[in-house]
Formats: structure tokens, sequence, C-alpha cells
């Protein structure tokens, strides 16, 4: 029992020994080994004395200073001619600015052109509106012949010199009452057996209303109760020509009817008498033809 305790103990004293034993020095200990309180102090006084702004150059002029002109390694000539050498290589310099003016220049179209391309578009825009303008005029000169007016020509010369045969006439029945005076066209299809003309549109003045009292006088005098009617219009060619007397009174709603051109005008005076104003087809508004007689008719 003594004898195990004995080799007890001599192995723990050895332990404790292998502990106390310094372990080799190697290159990362050298580093953490402390230095003297006056070595920190040298090195800390060296590094004060180099100032930040001493380690860099602060202008150009500093630079050339900077940096060791003595190095021996290429000689002014040599710098020379290796600059010129490489600029040569460079692309010429080029003015943005005028590069770009150019360029814009060149993109943009000439004032000429443009010009010419205006000049174009608005000799089309002219061309569309005389066009629409013709469309519409036409469309409005349709829907009111449609509805508002009619288009009569004259046949024959009982309406001389007022009208004559062939003229184009404008006529319009809208909200139209008869009135002495006006110049008329009628169709009285009740009336064909009376003679054919009669049938047919036919151009005549209104001499009297329903109503009126209507005289006629051998010598050819008018009277429309009881006055004598200032008929300037009137045409006669046969000066010995004279008239039948007739008296009447124009029935309602009809009218008496007669022609300018009395020695051969088809008309009331004869047996087709008065004619009824649901026949009148219109009042003669205009004549549009031929150009040089255009105009109002009365």
């Amino acid at each position: 029992m003594d004898r195990e305790n004995k080799i007890l103990d001599e192995a723990q004293l050895q332990g404790e020994n292998e502990e106390n034993v310094p372990a080799p020095l190697g290159e990362s200990d050298t580093n953490q080994l402390p230095l003297p309180d006056d070595a920190l102090a040298e090195n800390s006084s060296e590094e004060s004395t180099v100032k930040p702004e001493e380690m860099f150059p602060s202008s150009l002029e500093d630079e050339e200073d900077f940096f060791d002109e003595d190095d021996g390694l290429f000689t002014d000539e040599e710098i020379a001619a290796f600059s010129k050498k490489e600029s040569a290589k460079l692309p010429p310099f080029k003015n943005h600015t005028n590069a770009d003016a150019e360029d814009a220049e060149a993109l943009t179209p000439s004032a000429e052109n443009v010009k010419k391309a205006l000049s174009f578009s608005e000799r089309v825009r002219a061309a569309f509106d005389i066009v629409e303008m013709f469309v519409f005029a036409m469309a409005f000169v349709l829907i009111a012949m449609a509805f508002c007016f009619r288009h009569s020509v004259v046949d024959g010369g009982s309406m001389e010199n007022t009208l004559l045969d062939g003229e184009h006439l404008i006529i319009s029945d809208l909200f139209y009452t008869p009135k002495q005076g006006d110049i008329v066209v009628v169709q009285d299809l009740s009336k064909k057996d009376l003679h054919p003309e009669l049938s047919k549109p036919i151009v005549k003045r209104v001499i009297a209303t329903e109503g009126q009292t209507v005289m006629i006088m051998p010598s050819g005098d008018v009277y429309v109760d009881g006055e004598l009617l200032d008929e300037d219009y009137v045409y006669i060619d046969v000066s010995e020509y004279h008239y039948k007397e007739l008296s009447l009174v124009v029935p309602e709603d009809s009218v008496f009817l007669m022609g300018d051109h009395r020695n051969v005008s088809l008309d009331s005076r004869s047996s087709a008498g008065a004619f009824s104003e649901d026949a009148i087809l219109g009042k003669v508004i205009l004549r549009f033809a031929p150009l040089d007689r255009f105009g109002r008719v009365s």
C-alpha cells in the first residue's frame, strides 16, 4: 500500500514538472514578446514626426519634386518622341458642339423643303376644302329641290317677253298662297279633255284670285273688281287684234290666269276658265338659264 502511494506521488510530481517546462520559441510567439517601454516611446516619436500631407504632393509643382528627376530611365528627347508617336495614333479632335450642330442640320429638312412640303399640304387642303364645299352645296341643292324647290322649263312663247321659250326656272310652293301678279307654273289634268296643252305644266300670270270679279274689254283693258290693271308686261304683236269681252267671278280656291303674250296664250279666257289652286306647282322664283338672263322673275 505504501508502495502504491509512492508511485502515485512520483507520477503527479512528474506531471507538474512537465507543465512548468517552457515551450520552444516560434515565429508567432516572437511577435508577442513584450517590448521595453523605451522602444515603444522611440517608435511613437518617429511616427509622429511624419505629417500626412508630406506623403503626397499638394500641387503640380510639388509633383515635380516628388519624383526623382535624375532617375536616369528616359531622357527628355525620348519622352517627347514617344508622346508625339502616341498622339499620332489618336483620332483627330472633334468639336462636339459643332459636330452636334452639323448632325442636327443634316437631320433637319432644309427651309426650302419645308416650304415645298407646306405649300403642297396647303394646296391639298385647299383642294379638299373646295371639293367639300361643292359636295355640301350639291347636297343642299338636292335637298332643297326635293322638299322646297322644283325645276321647270318654259314651253312656248305665251309669256313673251317676260319669259322666253326654253328658259329654265326655279319654282317653289313652300307656304305659298296665290297673289295677283305672281307668275306660276300650273298643271290641271282635269282640263286635258278641253285642250291637250292644258294637261301639261304651263307658265301663266295670276290676274285675280277667288272671289274677285274679272272684266276684259274689247280694247284689251283688264279690270279686277272695277279697277284697271296697269299691265306694262303685256306683249301684243298684232296691233289690230281685239279681245273678246268677258266678265266673271273667280270661284273659290281658284285663280284666273293669263299669259303676257295675249295673242297666242291659251289661258282662263278660253273654255278652260279658272284653274284650281291645287293645280299650282309653284311660284316662279328664279330664272337660272340662260346665264345672260339669270335673275329674279317678276
